[in-house]
């Protein structure tokens, strides 16, 4: 956590508490208006956050069920989304299958690929 003492600690209290609630658009204003803490003990959570703000801002949703969402980069997926989709619900039933479990609860899963590195 920031130094107490820092004039910018409300801030960064107030930008890991929206991250903590999914509002990354929110926790990256915060933090993008007040700098990465003193310092810059708080770059780590900085690079996090700004890093989910700009995916989450690319991204689409999808509901694949009536309790599953999946969220992706377009781009990014290379024309593979039916696919993934495909496979994401498969999983999700063999695990519930295996646990006992019924889809009861609202479930949203995201993700990203990453651009660099990448071997096809």
């Amino acid at each position: 956590m920031a130094n107490p003492y820092a004039a910018d600690t409300p801030h960064w209290e107030a930008a890991l508490e929206f991250y903590y609630l999914d509002d990354v658009a929110s926790a990256f204003q915060e933090v993008e208006e007040h700098g990465i803490g003193e310092g810059a003990e708080l770059l780590r959570w900085y690079r996090v956050i700004e890093a989910e703000a700009i995916t989450r801002a690319k991204s689409s949703t999808k509901q694949i069920g009536s309790w599953l969402s999946i969220e992706f980069v377009p781009e990014q997926l290379m024309g593979l989304e039916s696919e993934i989709v495909t496979r994401t619900l498969s999983a999700c039933n063999e695990v519930a299958a295996r646990l006992g479990w019924e889809h009861s609860v609202q479930t949203h899963l995201a993700g990203s690929v990453p651009t660099s590195g990448v071997r096809v």
